[in-house]
């Protein structure tokens, strides 16, 4: 069954911008539930210009057992300031899932996939471990690329049997402007629509 996961991030630009705690993200994540959502999702950044790694902590600690939570960002920013890395925060809070993704801090939103053929090698080991940890992992990559085995064979811990029956994988592909949707399996999914 499909579930609809609520990002949280423009609640806590809106908080950000007027200072202090409100609208308070957790209050919005209860409302959320309350609705009858399946998960929320958040996306912290080094720069801190939503949700903040406190954010992440008191999310964790009130969803646990209740919805899923998936935490997005870019495994290779590392720490800075209060920010101590995606990882990091995965290790701490264990969410239901990660999405990696490959944005910087200019960016204002995620427009564009890891380019497989130079970012696989140093993807893997960061996904072996969020595995391990017991996190589901969808890597954001770009739909009309030629690597999907790449990534596949990632998120299967290089083994060759099917990664939805192997362990909880997932791979969101992103369709850019101008490119084609490739024939790719039911499984993989586009988050074209969610961005």
């Amino acid at each position: 069954m499909t579930l609809l996961s609520v990002n949280l991030n423009k609640i806590a630009v809106l908080r950000n911008s007027r200072g202090g705690n409100e609208p308070d993200i957790c209050q919005a994540a209860q409302t959320c539930i309350e609705s009858g959502c399946g998960g929320i999702t958040v996306h912290p950044r080094p720069d801190l210009r939503h949700v903040r790694p406190a954010d992440v902590r008191a999310l964790a600690a009130m969803l646990r057992g209740r919805v899923e939570y998936n935490i997005e960002g870019n495994p290779f920013a590392g720490a800075r300031g209060e920010y101590p890395g995606l990882i990091a925060l995965a290790r701490e809070v264990r969410p239901t899932q990660v999405t990696l993704v490959p944005d910087g801090d200019g960016q204002i939103t995620s427009d564009h996939g890891f380019d497989l053929r130079r970012d696989i090698e140093r993807l893997r080991p960061l996904v072996a471990e969020l595995l391990e940890l017991g996190c589901r992992v969808s890597l954001f990559v770009d739909a009309g690329t030629d690597a999907f085995d790449l990534a596949v064979s990632t998120l299967r811990g290089g083994r060759n049997k099917p990664a939805w029956r192997s362990m909880p994988a997932t791979i969101s592909a992103r369709r850019i402007w101008g490119r084609s949707r490739p024939p790719y399996p039911g499984w993989l999914k586009s988050r074209s629509a969610m961005r």
